[in-house]
């Protein structure tokens, strides 16, 4: 039971996360912004391998799996996230976060092909679910583009995180074959901190956002970092290793509900029936997508 608790707890940290980030994007690029929770993050881990001396392994890392997450990390979480946060500062937490969590739609094919993963009766149930509450959650936004301009590039920023979402997600699952899920936690946020720093700083504007920076927005940053990335991932990771993974992933997803919840009690934003009947869609369709223990395959 523990495990299934710490599940459900991690998407809660998730969806708090992103409610947390929303506030500070008023006043802060959502490349600083990447920068800046990453940062917050990979000391918050670092903090927890240090007693047990999992960096020690760093040295022992081969160049081609260190090459490999590198990669990896950058389309993921350096564009993937960069492109989320776009999301969240454009549409709000209630449509972005329900958009970017269809992932296993993007998940789906490239599995097959990379991974060989079976073709089964709930994952094609739970892609149709996904296909419907994006088409719903789009339409919506597609409407608004008429007097909010920023609505269409915050629909395809969502889609476009989604997709380097699904897409580290099939790479870093051969990696973990290799590597303890804590340590790559925190190995490609080693990778992806230096990107990051290096993109902000080339940017004069960054520049001077940063130095304008108050302590407001810095302590928004690092909490956010923390509490999603720090904790939301960690607690997940050993939530997975308490019980099965096809109790943990779908609890895990439930995040898209959370985000509604605290998009309506935390942030005020104005979701219509629409917008909510099409994050319980998304979310019906990540669960089905996650259970693996229907027999039947196609």
């Amino acid at each position: 039971m523990e495990g299934e608790l710490l599940s459900l707890s991690a998407a809660f940290c998730w969806a708090l996360g992103a409610s947390i980030y929303k506030r500070s994007l008023s006043n802060v690029s959502p490349l600083i912004l990447n920068l800046f929770r990453s940062s917050s993050a990979a000391m918050f881990i670092f903090l927890l391998l240090l007693p047990f001396q999992s960096l020690n392994h760093m040295s022992e890392l081969p160049l081609s799996l260190a090459g490999l997450i590198c990669f990896t990390s950058l389309i993921t979480w350096g564009l993937g996230d960069t492109l989320y946060f776009l999301g969240l500062k454009l549409i709000g937490v209630g449509r972005t976060v329900p958009m970017t969590y269809s992932y296993p739609l993007f998940v789906l094919p490239i599995s097959i092909l990379l991974l060989g993963e079976p073709l089964t009766i709930q994952t094609v149930i739970g892609t149709i679910c996904v296909v419907i509450g994006v088409w719903v959650m789009t339409g919506e936004a597609r409407e608004e583009v008429r007097s909010l301009g920023s609505s269409k590039l915050g629909v395809v920023a969502s889609l476009g995180a989604a997709a380097c979402w699904a897409f580290g997600t099939t790479y870093f699952k051969m990696v973990l074959a290799y590597l303890d899920p804590v340590f790559l936690s925190f190995l490609r946020l080693v990778f992806l901190i230096p990107f990051l720093g290096i993109m902000s700083l080339m940017s004069s504007r960054n520049q001077l956002c940063i130095k304008q920076l108050s302590k407001l927005d810095i302590g928004l940053m690092a909490l956010g970092g923390v509490i999603a990335i720090g904790i939301g991932d960690t607690i997940y990771l050993v939530g997975l290793n308490m019980t099965q993974a096809n109790i943990a992933a779908p609890l895990g997803s439930t995040t898209p509900l959370f985000s509604t919840a605290l998009a309506l009690i935390l942030l005020k934003e104005r979701l219509s029936s629409k917008t909510v009947a099409a994050a319980l869609i998304i979310t019906l369709g990540v669960v089905l997508l996650n259970i693996r223990t229907w027999p039947a395959a196609l």
